[in-house]
Formats: structure tokens, sequence, C-alpha cells
């Protein structure tokens, strides 16, 4: 009889660590992120209609009212800084180019306005962020840089990737690093 008690007792104290898994496991999806298909939807599409973009910042505005006057300084300004990384920039790459924001009155006061600069081509997109460290090397645009164009759940993505490999590399023998370019990173594992 006592045998049979302390095997009831074993199976109970297995069900009850089941039952502690099976909380823990529910707490974890819990704190997940919550998608439903429409907003899924809404990111692809973004995603698809930004593929091709990329965001140009720390180029100047120049100081007129005339909007045309505005754009063909920014796109000859563009060029010249493509120029800089290497790259020949025809009227045929490019889709749109606009500056994104409210025009301020006073330019000398506040940050210049980044660029969002549509692309025809897909390789000449990877090739303009693979040559943006060749901007910090002129002198005319140290201050600028190529990014590119990316929704908000994509910057999120990056940011909370950069945490996790912090807080594991700080936890554990080995380092951490998020590579590949921004908006398709991931965390690599490296020894100390």
């Amino acid at each position: 009889m006592f045998q049979g008690l302390s095997e009831v007792r074993i199976r109970l104290d297995a069900m009850e660590e089941n039952i502690e898994n099976q909380g823990a496991r529910l707490s974890t999806l819990e704190k997940a992120p919550k998608y439903d298909n429409q907003e899924m939807i809404t990111e692809l599409r973004l995603r698809e209609e930004k593929r091709w973009n990329v965001i140009v910042k720390g180029i100047p505005e120049v100081n007129d009212k005339n909007p045309e006057n505005r754009n063909k300084f920014d796109l000859d300004r563009v060029k010249t800084f493509m120029a800089a990384l290497d790259i020949s920039l025809g009227q045929p790459d490019i889709h749109f180019l606009y500056r994104m924001g409210k025009r301020e009155s006073d330019l000398n006061k506040e940050r210049p306005r980044m660029i969002i600069l549509g692309l025809t081509d897909q390789k000449l997109r990877e090739r303009i962020l693979r040559n943006a460290h060749l901007a910090r090397k002129t002198s005319e645009f140290k201050q600028a840089y190529v990014d590119p164009d990316l929704t908000k759940a994509q910057i999120q993505d990056d940011n909370e990737m950069r945490k996790e490999a912090a807080k594991r590399s700080e936890s554990g023998n080995d380092i951490w690093k998020v590579k590949g370019l921004r908006g398709a990173r991931r965390l690599v594992k490296l020894r100390k």
C-alpha cells in the first residue's frame, strides 16, 4: 500500500512540474509580439514599397523658395554624393527623390531633412549601401551617410537584436554580434 502511495506522489510531482512548464510556456507566448493578418499584410506591402529605396542623410538644403530649384539642387547634390561613392547615377536610375518632412524657414538651425531616393535597380541599391563608407573619406561629405529605407517594424527588430546580442555577450563565454545590412541582420556567435 505504501508503494502505491509513493507512485502516486511521484506521478503527482511530475504533473505539477508539467503544469509549471506549461505556465512558463504560456507566459512566453503572451509576451510574444501579436500580429494579426492585416498588420502583417500591411508590413509586407511597406517593405515591398521600400525595398529599392535608400535614405541619404546629411546633405545640406538650399535656401530657395522655388520647389523646382530645390529639387534640382537636391538631385545635383545626390549625384555628386554618389560620385563620391564611386557610383555613376543617371536619370534612368532614379525613380523619385524627395525630402522628408516639412521645410523649415531657417535652414541654419535644424539638421537637413533626409532625402528618400527611389531607385529603379536593386543591384544599384546594394552597391550604394556597400560603398556608403567611402563618403567618410571625402571632406565634402563627411557628415553624410546612406541607409536602407526601413519600416518601423524593421528598425524595432534591429534595435531588439542589438540588445539581445549585448545581453547574450554579458551572460556567457561567447561574444555575440549583429551582422549584415540593416533590415536583414542576424545574430552571430564569436569566440572570446
